[in-house]
């Protein structure tokens, strides 16, 4: 918010019509952005389009060629009881096999972890950090998300950490011999599968913390606190479009030339 305000301003021009200033480039802007989002125009309207090149910090993995991981990095993470126990979870749900065996194995194999605190989605994603590094950063607060559990559902929660699993080659493994699981460390809220986008969505309480792959989140979220319970804020691609028309007979004056333009 504090950004937008500098940016409206330096669209102050006159100091005798000062809103219709502000009136006329919040209009001229959010059709710009309009027309930037349906044509693709960033290069031409000057855009800044960021870029998946590595910065200092980043690293991908080849079975994860959109989640670029960033700083901090904690290279012997250990983690909870409760965490070890939902990994096992998730690995178990992809070999089939008994869940006790799967967590002998995780204990024998490892003892820490390496715990990564950023992610940045690729190809124009958003840049998500992680609860856990959250006020070290002295940040806005980046760290809630929208992930799909499953095909079709909506979820929204909190993530905490970024948990790199590089199980080692063994035939207890079977298709995950030797490859590196990212999984995401996310405190659910109790938002009863509501979708931001088009309806309102609140919640009052979380769930207990659940670990995911990385590529379940979609986007990063907002949030209100509003009395007793916070209410979402989305901004994914389901979210309605404003359409701007103005009547064919109608004639926009621009009001920004005025003479006493002296500011």
């Amino acid at each position: 918010m504090e950004r937008y305000c500098g940016i409206l301003k330096r669209a102050l021009k006159s100091r005798r019509h000062p809103w219709r200033n502000l009136d006329h480039y919040v209009h001229q802007t959010a059709c710009l952005t309009q027309l930037r989002f349906k044509y693709t125009l960033d290069e031409e309207l000057g855009y800044k389009v960021d870029s998946d090149n590595l910065k200092n910090g980043e690293r991908t993995f080849p079975d994860y060629p959109l989640s670029i991981l960033g700083s901090p990095l904690n290279k012997n993470y250990k983690p909870t009881t409760e965490e070890w126990h939902e990994i096992a979870k998730l690995i178990n749900n992809q070999l089939k096999t008994h869940l006790r065996s799967v967590k002998n194995e995780l204990s024998r194999s490892f003892s820490t972890i390496p715990s990564w605190g950023r992610v940045r989605i690729a190809e124009g994603g958003d840049s998500i950090r992680c609860l856990s590094h959250e006020n070290k950063t002295g940040e806005r607060d980046a760290s809630c998300v929208r992930y799909a559990p499953q095909e079709n559902v909506v979820a929204y929660g909190q993530l905490q950490r970024i948990l790199q699993c590089s199980l080692p080659q063994a035939n207890f493994w079977e298709n995950l011999s030797g490859k590196t699981l990212l999984l995401a460390v996310i405190t659910p809220f109790r938002t009863n599968g509501k979708d931001a986008t088009i309806e309102l969505t609140t919640y009052r309480r979380v769930n207990a913390p659940v670990v995911l792959d990385i590529r379940h989140i979609e986007n990063v979220v907002g949030r209100i606190h509003t009395g007793n319970q916070w209410a979402i804020v989305d901004r994914s691609d389901g979210l309605a479009k404003t359409i701007f028309t103005v009547d064919e007979h109608e004639v926009v004056p621009n009001h920004d030339e005025d003479d006493d333009s002296d500011v």
